[in-house]
């Protein structure tokens, strides 16, 4: 029997279900890859301008990126928010009261920013474009997803507090306390949820679906202790 071939316009939203490319929940998850490559490039910037600071508090949003990622996928819950030492309670209170928080009025964009400052302020308003296409993409169903991204907006808005107030250069003097960073905690949910998702899939492509598709269509690939499924 010849084998089924997949559409060019089609792809895999879950581990038998095919898809236009126009999905909505497979724009969201170009986005929200897009997000993560964007993130990794104002990281890169923030290293080459020695903000060894914001290099760690953009590795904790990416953590989180990466489960929100997963959670995706799998259907699991995202679970209690954490971002920068921060709950998702204390991310909002802070993003909204900032001059109470960072002695500072609202940080308006401008070249005053600088060119770090502009990056994440860029990256707030990416992040806040992500969110919005998850409320497209799911309406009601994953308002854990919308609400995290939601948080994860006020804590990019928080890393632009801290840089325009000088909060960093405190923090970083002899005796000054720290926050932790929630950033193993993510990783180590998100390894063992794409971790299950893996070995559904492998199942999937090993039984019924064999028969109807391709076994190259779908593979899960890891690069860098991250998990993707990649399609042809």
């Amino acid at each position: 029997m010849q084998e089924q071939q997949k559409p060019e316009s089609k792809t895999l939203l879950r581990a038998a279900e095919w898809v236009d490319k126009t999905h909505p929940q497979i724009e969201f998850r170009g986005r929200l890859d897009s997000l993560v490559a964007k993130t990794v490039e104002i990281q890169i910037l923030a290293d080459e301008l020695n903000e060894k600071a914001v290099v760690q508090d953009l590795e904790d949003l990416l953590a989180f990126l990466r489960l929100v990622q997963r959670v995706e996928v799998t259907g699991e819950p995202l679970g209690q928010i954490h971002l920068l030492g921060l709950s998702g309670a204390q991310l909002r209170h802070k993003s909204q009261q900032v001059k109470e928080a960072f002695g500072i009025d609202h940080p308006m964009p401008g070249r005053s920013l600088g060119q770090m400052g502009a990056a994440v302020n860029s990256l707030r308003a990416a992040v806040r474009e992500v969110e919005l296409s998850a409320l497209r993409a799911f309406g009601e169903d994953r308002m854990d997803i919308a609400e995290g991204l939601n948080r994860l907006s006020s804590a990019v808005y928080i890393i632009l507090c801290r840089r325009v107030s000088g909060w960093y250069e405190q923090s970083q003097k002899p005796g000054a306390q720290t926050v932790p960073s929630h950033t193993g905690e993510f990783e180590h949910k998100a390894k063992h949820l794409w971790q299950e998702v893996g070995d559904a899939a492998r199942m999937v492509l090993s039984t019924s679906f064999k028969d109807r598709v391709s076994s190259r269509m779908m593979n899960v690939v890891q690069q860098n202790g991250i998990f993707y499924f990649q399609t042809d």
